[in-house]
């Protein structure tokens, strides 16, 4: 009778609307990501799909409330590698990143970018490395967040070449790029996403990519190998997550839908011009990469000498 009642309100899901938590502020990629793909859902599911941002705390605030919530697939989280991240150096994220929900699919991954203010003399990476130390020590950095993937970007690129500089946390991606616009910041790691259009619009700089390859929508910003960084490559990845105990015939149906979104032609090229690979997959495949990955950031965060806060 139990699996009968669980797959019949699969069936009907979803009956009201559902909300898609954010755990940063808009403007950034994960916001970019959740709108694009719950507008998309919004249309085929028949209910809206409601992002709800809910900034703080690196995160943690707007990734504990679905923690907290009901297990019906009504309120899921959307949301970066910060997930598995933060549990892992902050004593208050008091959430397992998968003792505590259900992975339903990852949607892409961004490389990320360092971007700069147009009043620094540096126009690319290697010029910024090139500037005296006692120079560049005065600059400020703006990240997502505390322990984010911007964050440890930075620690990497600080641990390989020496550059230290003022790190400036933010609640978000969006909050970093408004506060370098104004000149508040002199420079800003980010996923590449948010940061293309300033730059293209030639109202940031970008100084270089950490990915294998240039980027096709910003051809002029080398990579940070041609900076004389080997093999320093960093991506954010965007996926979605429910409660733990939502009906596994819920996570499979959210899966399904959000594997048809990705796949249409519309999306896929509002991602690409975005510099953001889609990676489709299972719930199943999305829980191994979180379990893969927590082991992989173990070990960075021991070379950072990040401490537990």
């Amino acid at each position: 009778m139990l699996v009968a009642a669980t797959a019949s309100a699969a069936a009907d899901y979803p009956v009201r609307p559902v909300r898609v938590v954010v755990p940063y502020s808009p403007g950034g990629g994960t916001d970019f990501t959740a709108r694009t793909v719950a507008q998309r859902l919004t249309s085929s599911l028949g209910q809206t799909f409601v992002v709800d941002n809910r900034p703080g705390a690196a995160g943690i605030i707007g990734t504990q409330i679905v923690a907290a919530a009901q297990p019906d697939g009504y309120t899921i989280v959307w949301n970066d590698n910060a997930h598995l991240v933060n549990p892992l150096v902050f004593k208050d994220a008091k959430y397992d990143a998968l003792g505590d929900f259900e992975p339903i699919a990852q949607i892409a991954a961004a490389p990320q970018m360092l971007a700069g203010a147009l009043a620094i003399p540096a126009n690319t990476l290697r010029d910024l490395l090139a500037l005296p130390r006692s120079q560049t020590a005065g600059y400020a950095i703006g990240s997502s967040g505390l322990a984010s993937v911007p964050h440890f970007t930075y620690e990497r690129l600080r641990l390989q070449t020496g550059l230290t500089l003022v790190h400036v946390p933010y609640k978000g991606s969006g909050a970093s790029l408004a506060d370098l616009l104004a000149g508040q910041i002199q420079l800003a790691m980010n996923s590449a996403a948010p940061a293309i259009p300033l730059v293209q619009g030639n109202r940031i700089k970008g100084l270089g990519v950490a990915a294998a390859a240039r980027l096709r929508q910003l051809p002029g910003v080398p990579t940070f190998n041609e900076a004389g960084l080997k093999d320093f490559t960093a991506a954010a990845w965007y996926g979605v997550l429910a409660p733990k105990g939502t009906p596994r015939a819920i996570v499979d149906r959210l899966n399904r839908e959000i594997g048809k979104a990705l796949a249409r032609p519309e999306i896929g090229e509002r991602f690409a011009s975005q510099a953001l690979e889609i990676t489709p997959g299972s719930p199943a495949d999305f829980r191994r990469e979180i379990a893969a990955e927590t082991e992989r950031w173990k070990v960075v965060i021991k070379q950072t000498g990040f401490k537990l806060e």
